[in-house]
């Protein structure tokens, strides 16, 4: 029986056109946060991105837990308005991709079990004072991302497939400098990912071993460039396998705490959002964010 004296104030944060349908909807979502006895309150993300965590942000400030309906983009936001702070984050996928929540657990289980599961801690990355919670990338990821954004194109796997599959033939890759540890690299770059979570573009595999809470991120980086060789390396990111190491051409995938990246003017994506740009300074904050994972 659900003890009502752990009923506490409670925010839903809701994408406006991805909390109307399915059984996480806003009205079913409310109802049951209301039957648990929480005191809930209702905000809209909004289109500019700083003023929706800056609103968020402000509200958290007399909240206890954030409940987001919408995808990687909105939890995004949520998770620079919450980060450091004791708010609970609780994440109903209504997005297309929702690749975080793959990270944390995607089982077909109850609304109400979601909304009492276990909060924990975990760690985000950060690049130039933005939190990502998923992966941040340039590169190739990034051509896609803007191809689909120029086609209104909702992001789903096999969206992202198609996408790659136009993209790849034609793009150019830029020559990169990068810095971690005591390393200086530079490498012609087909791309390049710092990830938290293990999955991108709608759910394809991009961390071959990733971890939640251990205070590192996961470098997946490819400079693969010969037209012959783009082809079997897009199948293979497309198939969810990056190999850990090769000599020829090279392929880095490991653990890092934090990377700068040197060369200017290069955009980036942050959980699929196209929201900074290089130079670049990313690193690990550790346990910066308690969420609900299943």
């Amino acid at each position: 029986m659900w003890n009502r004296q752990l009923a506490h104030r409670v925010l839903l944060f809701a994408h406006p056109k991805r909390a109307r349908f399915g059984r996480f909807n806003l009205d079913n979502v409310q109802a049951t946060l209301v039957a648990l006895g929480h005191h809930v309150s209702v905000l809209y993300s909004l289109e500019d991105r700083a003023t929706s965590i800056a609103l968020l942000a402000r509200a958290a400030q007399s909240t206890d837990e954030v409940v987001v309906l919408g995808g990687d983009g909105t939890v995004n936001a949520a998770a620079n308005a919450l980060v450091h702070s004791d708010v609970i984050l609780t994440i109903l996928p209504t997005g297309t991709g929702n690749d975080y929540v793959r990270s944390l657990g995607r089982r077909k289980v109850s609304l109400t079990d979601r909304l009492l599961a276990k909060p924990r801690w975990v760690d985000v990355g950060e690049v130039n004072g933005d939190v990502f919670v998923n992966a941040a990338g340039l590169g190739f990821d990034v051509a896609v991302l803007q191809h689909m954004a120029s086609k209104s194109k909702k992001m789903t796997q096999l969206a992202y497939k198609f996408a790659a599959l136009l993209v790849i033939a034609r793009y150019s890759p830029n020559t990169v400098v990068v810095h971690y540890g005591q390393r200086r690299l530079c490498l012609p770059t087909l791309l390049l990912v710092v990830a938290k979570g293990g999955f991108f573009g709608g759910g394809i595999k991009i961390a071959e071993q990733f971890n939640l809470d251990n205070s590192k991120l996961r470098l997946a980086w490819s400079s693969h460039v010969g037209a012959l060789q783009r082809w079997p390396f897009l199948l293979n990111i497309l198939a969810g396998r990056i190999p850990a190491t090769s000599d020829e051409p090279p392929i880095i995938q490991q653990d890092i705490t934090s990377i700068k990246v040197v060369t200017p003017g290069l955009a980036m994506q942050l959980d699929g959002e196209l929201i900074q740009q290089t130079p670049a300074y990313i690193r690990v904050l550790p346990r910066a964010l308690r969420v609900r994972a299943l």
